[in-house]
């Protein structure tokens, strides 16, 4: 089938903390082996028989010293320092695991090499990641890794690179239109009431707005809401489409949101997904210490928006920031309760010359919104990507 891939004539850009390791392991994967069959060496060439210790151990490549075995006690202080190096940088929070000990021992298989096995390209890995299909965990700032036991699942099904690109799927307005046997016209009213969330955008050469949807989730739209498709539609969905509604970008920031969310390391890392997503201004209000702040805002600064096209800073910062109230209030519940956590993990880093302010209360917000994902209007069902975790 065939994989239509988002944003394709649009320039990348720099992405999401999880979206730049994708990049990194990819480069330092193409300058050695990644597999144990590529990297053993003859006996006789006077370098270690070893397989790459990147590859191997599960850990990535730059942070591994090469012994150049050219004599016996240098390689041994080699080794030992880069076992070393191996165990730093595996993590704050993790058992730095034993030396030599490779990564279906522990259960985890670098990005690159996870990709390598369900034969995925980069695009498609990266969808694989954002949707929850190829879960990944968090083994410290700025690392993740993916199950074994994931990989071993998704392999395991039948034609499971065909399976799996079905799934990852990805198609524009007219695409699911098409998809859902219904005119361009009803198909992007329905998107506008937040029936079904965009997965992607970007803005082309007219300056538009181009959603990206998942195709899975337009199937599964279709066999839960089959009225929707035909006859007239409720009155409610056409007089909020009338009025100006328009729930994509909401819907998008909530399943980016989501995203960051569950792969953040840590408190600190989860509150600064909030503060992204409302803008310096409201947090300003919400976080007055300014260490904490600063904190925040240098883990992230905005909400990313992936590949934008010719997207100009300011429709940026419109789509990516929460602006409606309910949404807000969410956001900054959320925001309270990981910043709790974060305060009680570890202080934020302290300037020289400033003193930490009072906590200032926030404002309420309805108990009954979730602080994982901010939810759609009632007339909007969730359309979730199935959890591996």
């Amino acid at each position: 089938m065939k994989t239509v891939k988002s944003a394709r004539h649009a320039k990348p850009t720099k992405g999401s903390r999880l979206t730049r390791a994708v990049r990194a392991e990819r480069g330092a994967a193409a300058t050695g082996p990644t597999r144990p069959s590529e990297s053993r060496r003859s006996k006789g060439s006077g370098k270690a028989a070893k397989p790459a210790a990147g590859a191997e151990s599960g850990r990535p490549a730059s942070a591994v010293k090469r012994s150049n075995g050219t004599a016996g006690s240098k390689a041994g202080s080699d080794l030992r320092a880069a076992e070393t190096t191996q165990q730093r940088s595996w993590g704050s929070g993790a058992v730095a695991p034993p030396p030599g000990s490779g990564p279906a021992e522990r259960g985890l298989l670098p990005l690159a090499r996870a990709r390598d096995e369900l034969g995925l390209d980069y695009d498609e890995f990266e969808v694989a990641l954002q949707i929850g299909e190829v879960p990944c965990v968090a083994c410290g700032p700025g690392q993740w890794k993916v199950p074994a036991q994931a990989v071993a699942r998704l392999r395991a099904e039948p034609d499971h690179r065909e399976a799996l690109l079905a799934r990852l799927r990805l198609v524009n307005s007219d695409e699911a239109a098409r998809l859902l046997g219904i005119g361009r016209e009803r198909f992007v009213r329905l998107a506008r009431a937040g029936y079904v969330r965009p997965v992607r955008w970007y803005v082309n050469q007219y300056q538009a707005v181009v959603w990206i949807y998942l195709a899975r989730e337009l199937t599964e739209f279709a066999d839960r809401r089959p009225a929707l498709l035909h006859g007239p539609l409720p009155a409610d969905l056409r007089e909020a489409v009338a009025a100006g509604e328009d729930e994509r970008p909401r819907g998008w920031r909530a399943r980016r949101t989501a995203q960051l969310v569950r792969d953040a390391h840590d408190a600190w890392e989860e509150a600064a997904v909030w503060a992204a997503l409302l803008g310096p201004e409201i947090v300003a209000e919400a976080v007055p210490d300014p260490d904490d702040r600063g904190h925040l805002r240098r883990l992230r600064a905005e909400l990313p928006p992936g590949r934008v096209g010719r997207a100009s800073a300011e429709r940026i910062s419109e789509l990516t920031s929460a602006d409606r109230p309910e949404e807000i209030a969410a956001a900054l519940l959320a925001l309270a309760t990981a910043l709790g956590r974060a305060r009680a993990l570890r202080a934020a880093p302290r300037f020289p010359g400033t003193e930490p302010l009072p906590a200032r209360p926030l404002p309420p917000a309805r108990p009954a919104l979730s602080p994982s994902e901010p939810p759609l209007p009632h007339m909007a069902p969730e359309v979730r990507a199935p959890a591996h975790r």
